[in-house]
């Protein structure tokens, strides 16, 4: 799967954004959205067919309540799953990104009322420091600040762009959109 994003512009956006502390940009040309494949959206490009769409928060890596199965049903992956076990309980979903990598993440509500993430697939071989590839031991991505984010669809949408991020960094050693700290 390739939707074209221009990934220079991709990074440029997002971390200007950050740095400007516009989470949520007003100018639709300086908003990203990730459709439902995974595939990235630049608000220059008039998505169509918007109400599919999942804006993604452009806060540094570090709304009205929808109903958690909506969300998942309208705005993640079309195999997305519920997982229900004792020890966890939150979303399993798959994607293939810009770069044709694939990718599995867990995404679950944090008992700070956040939702957090892990990479499931791809293997880690070796951790990198957290601060330049905003990935812990566990698997777990720093998604903001504060780990989370506040709803499932925000923290969808940050963990394609991390894939987007992290397929760079295993390609390059730098982390696109980590700022001025790579």
């Amino acid at each position: 799967m390739s939707s074209n994003v221009d990934l220079n512009h991709l990074r440029d956006v997002i971390n200007s954004n950050a740095a400007s502390g516009q989470s949520r940009p007003q100018r639709e040309e300086d908003r990203v959205y990730v459709e439902p494949s995974g595939a990235v959206v630049l608000g220059r490009d008039e998505p169509a067919g918007r109400r599919k769409l999942s804006e993604v928060h452009q806060g540094v890596f570090a709304a009205v309540p929808t109903s958690e199965a909506e969300v998942a049903r309208e705005k993640l992956p079309e195999a997305a799953r519920y997982v229900d076990e004792q020890t966890m309980r939150g979303w399993l979903y798959e994607f293939t990104n810009d770069f044709g990598d694939d990718y599995v993440f867990f995404a679950w509500r944090h008992l700070s009322g956040l939702w957090r993430a892990s990479m499931v697939l791809p293997d880690v071989d070796a951790t990198p420091d957290v601060h330049i590839a905003h990935l812990f031991e566990t698997g777990a991505v720093c998604l903001s600040p504060e780990i989370g984010l506040p709803s499932l669809e925000e923290c969808y949408s940050k963990t394609v762009v991390f894939s987007i991020g992290w397929s760079t960094y295993v390609r390059t050693g730098i982390f696109p959109f980590a700022g001025d700290r790579s």
